[in-house]
């Protein structure tokens, strides 16, 4: 009888788990459903940095976590193994406010994901890396380029 029980603990586990991400993707769907994400990005690199750590906060599919005194900020897709960095500062020749790059180190990413990344720009002077200037982009388009990245 106890080994039946723990199979039915375990089933309920898993239903448990799949209304959760049943409720995450329809709490994506309302979020980009809002009219604030049909607009653009904000031009300026530092607000546009704030606008989309508020919007990827609202979605609970996401980790975030600020590094070197939140100069740039990891972006985990909490269901997967891959991240990017929104850049936070503003460096000559390499970064500034507003960028999306690849993380590091480089991870494999799907082939939907690669076929994105490789129409991205160099990152700074890394062969590497890359980056995506989301400024002035439409903010739905961006976050469906890094769900599907993260994903």
């Amino acid at each position: 009888m106890s080994f039946n029980l723990e199979i039915a603990k375990i089933e309920l586990q898993i239903l448990e788990k799949k209304l959760e991400i049943i409720n995450i993707q329809e709490e994506q769907e309302n979020l980009l459903e809002n009219s604030e994400y049909h607009d653009n990005f904000i031009y300026d690199g530092e607000e546009a940095v704030e606008q989309i750590l508020k919007i990827l906060k609202r979605d609970k599919k996401y980790y975030i976590k600020p590094k070197n005194h939140d100069k740039w900020y990891e972006i985990w897709d909490k269901n997967s193994k891959y991240n990017l960095v929104i850049e936070n500062y503003n460096e000559k020749g390499r970064a500034y406010h507003g960028l999306i790059t690849t993380g590091y180190p480089i991870k494999n990413y799907s082939y939907e994901a690669n076929e994105i990344i490789s129409g991205w720009d160099k990152y700074g002077r890394s062969h590497m890396r890359k980056q995506y200037d989301y400024r002035g982009k439409n903010i739905k388009e961006t976050l469906e380029i890094i769900d599907i990245i993260l994903s």
